[in-house]
């Protein structure tokens, strides 16, 4: 699908599709809906995909009324909802938001004029570190542009994306050419939809914190056990993938690099003797000896 511009002027204006996931986030998706609804570029349509919630999430997106368009499913994980709300989508951009972040007002209207190359695929932005209740933290700033399929090798368990996916702005096309989110991988979802992207397509960036991060002890990415052996998955993904063959050589040394990560990561958490069977694994990885999955 090919993005349209205004007669005469040549500026784009390509159609925003934005996809929000909601699970009893009663308490925080009002204000990311509202920071949608707030936008100098307005969306074409605006759909919320709630993943079975059983808090007062359905009558807060009723209140909306048709100001979005409001999806009620089983909960399916974030990469169901997100799946569920692509699919659903008539855009030729598509937004995507968690429930619990939000946008700054000019997020939209600063991305999608870097869609003006076929090549791009992916436009994200920086983002701001907030607390529980949005209160400014840190600005994290963007770095990988271009080709980036290197980045996901060379910085083991970085993001290579900022903020998740609340940074994101997709072209529709990417989504036919490598396929929908995997609905078996629960915190690297994201990260392993921009890694088979980046195998066909460019990433660019708007270098300023256009999202807010909200960081409020239930993130997914707080979750030890689970990041490092979800992580640890999308990685052989990667180097089992014949897209990505040319990089089969770095194999041991990312495996190992992740391993000792969590092995850090243990240490920190009190787990001392889940820490040193971390870094055993970690160095039998680097040696290339077998080890088991997990």
């Amino acid at each position: 699908m090919e993005l349209g511009f205004r007669p005469g002027d040549g500026q784009m204006t390509p159609s925003v599709s934005v996809v929000i996931t909601n699970h009893n986030y009663c308490h925080f998706v009002g204000a990311a809906i509202d920071s949608v609804l707030a936008q100098s570029y307005e969306p074409l349509e605006v759909i919320v995909v709630d993943n079975g919630s059983t808090d007062a999430s359905l009558e807060l997106l009723d209140s909306f009324g048709d100001r979005i368009r409001s999806i009620q499913q089983p909960n399916l994980g974030q990469a169901g909802g997100r799946n569920r709300g692509i699919l659903e989508a008539d855009g030729e951009l598509i937004a995507l938001l968690d429930a619990d972040d939000t946008w700054q007002p000019d997020k939209l209207s600063r991305q999608v004029r870097l869609f003006d190359r076929d090549e791009v695929g992916i436009v994200y932005a920086g983002v701001t570190e907030c607390g529980h209740d949005l209160e400014p933290r840190a600005d994290i700033h963007p770095r990988h542009r271009g080709d980036c399929r290197s980045a996901f090798v060379d910085y083991p368990g970085e993001a290579i994306v900022l903020g998740g996916e609340s940074t994101a702005v997709i072209r529709r096309a990417c989504f036919a050419a490598v396929g929908l989110f995997d609905p078996t991988l629960s915190i690297s979802t994201g990260w392993d939809m921009y890694r088979r992207i980046a195998s066909k397509y460019e990433f660019d960036y708007v270098d300023s914190p256009l999202a807010n991060y909200r960081q409020h002890g239930m993130n997914l990415h707080l979750q030890t056990d689970t990041y490092y052996e979800d992580l640890e998955r999308a990685y052989r993904r990667l180097f089992d993938d014949p897209d990505w063959r040319s990089f089969a050589r770095r194999r041991s040394v990312v495996m190992s690099a992740i391993g000792i990560m969590r092995s850090k990561h243990l240490m920190r958490s009190g787990r001392p003797i889940a820490s040193a069977a971390s870094a055993v694994r970690a160095g039998l990885r680097r040696l290339r000896v077998p080890v088991p999955a997990g």
